[in-house]
Formats: C-alpha cells, structure tokens, sequence
C-alpha cells in the first residue's frame, strides 16, 4: 500500500489504492482541480465522468472510460 502526501493538510497522508475512487467535482475539473498526485483520479458528478491526472498540473486531467 503506498501513502502520498496530502497536499491539503501535509499530517493527513493519503491511502491512494482508496481515495483516487472517492475525489468527487460537479463538471470537468480540468483547470480548476489540482491533482494531489499523477495518476489520482476524480469523478465529474455532474456528468458522471472519470478523469486522471497525468502530472500534478491542474490542466494535466484526461477522460478516462471504462
């Protein structure tokens, strides 16, 4: 299991085989989330789309199906 480092709250890390699945936005968060790590992933509950982010760039998001 690997821990990262929660960049919201540096003594909280982060368990990321479960949070990447419970990081929710209301609409694409491409330019306006900052990923915590590459590769977390976030849902889009308003138009029920999965993203990842490639780096740690707010503007590194993709759509990923599944």
């Amino acid at each position: 299991m690997a821990f990262v480092r929660n960049k919201g709250n540096a003594d909280q890390p982060i368990d990321t085989p479960f949070d990447q699945y419970n990081r929710t936005n209301a609409g694409d968060p491409t330019g306006s989330v900052t990923p915590q790590y590459a590769g977390e992933r976030i849902l889009d509950t308003t138009n029920g789309t999965l993203y990842q982010a490639l780096g740690t760039a707010n503007s590194t998001w993709v759509q990923i199906t599944i």
